[in-house]
């Protein structure tokens, strides 16, 4: 069906407006999770080989080579197989507009997390209990800081906004595309608790991709979440300790 390269069939230059048609299918998205899953496996390896020089050193390394990861399906199935450039992807300039969206949809964001942390002290539970732990350990604290706030913004909404959003759109919609990725988005993370959080901010990424094609948007927002939460959780661990964490 895509006999001739796609590089045409999205625009090179900025602009705002819905996503337009990409050339990748259902199969080239399960080949980019496949190709993720191994790379974490690889990632581990790497810290396991590491560990015995340093813990720090090892964590930082796993962490970052899992969330860079993320980059590599994208290349070989937008870039590589189909001829895209990284524009198409979501590489691209963005209306100063959508920061202003973004912001809007922090605030929805922090709201829902408020409501939801407090129903969630009922329960004697927090969002992400092990990132305060984390943050507390001052081995782990750097490697967390910098693959959170450096490497997973921008590889994360490549893949999750520009990839799997994206790709689901040509098939499903708009909405069922944003509620899948953003539901991907949050089990990827491994955190039970924290899901409903980050389902509903991958809801408000695929809205700010959705308007502009770009992926600076919400990696900037997306950064910002990450900075506020790897100092809250660090400001609670070091002088504000849990009750019933260790």
């Amino acid at each position: 069906m895509y006999a001739q390269p796609m590089a045409a069939s999205v625009p090179n230059e900025p602009a705002a407006g819905p996503v337009t048609g990409v050339p990748w299918t259902p199969k080239d998205l399960l080949y980019g999770f496949l190709l993720w899953f191994a790379a974490i496996a690889v990632a581990l390896l790497i810290g396991l080989l590491l560990l015995q020089t340093s813990q720090s050193l090892a964590l930082a390394v796993a962490e970052s080579v899992a969330e860079a990861a993320l980059i590599l399906p994208v290349w070989l199935v937008a870039v590589r197989k189909y001829r895209l450039t990284w524009k198409d992807v979501g590489l691209r300039g963005f209306s100063w507009g959508l920061l202003g969206l973004g912001c809007l949809g922090l605030a929805v964001f922090y709201l829902f997390n408020l409501c939801y942390a407090s129903l969630l002290a009922v329960f004697n539970l927090q969002v992400e209990p092990q990132l305060i732990q984390q943050m507390g350990n001052s081995t782990q604290a750097l490697p967390l800081l910098i693959a959170g706030v450096f490497v997973a913004p921008i590889s994360e909404e490549l893949f999750f906004r520009g990839f799997l959003y994206a790709g689901l759109r040509e098939r499903i919609g708009v909405a069922w595309a944003a509620i899948l990725s953003a539901g991907l988005f949050s089990l990827a993370h491994v955190t039970p608790t924290a899901i409903p959080s980050l389902f509903v901010i991958g809801l408000i990424f695929a809205l700010l991709y959705e308007r502009g094609r770009s992926i600076w948007p919400s990696a900037i927002m997306h950064t910002t979440i990450n900075v506020i939460g790897l100092l809250a959780a660090y400001f609670v661990a070091n002088y504000l300790p849990v009750p019933g964490l260790p």
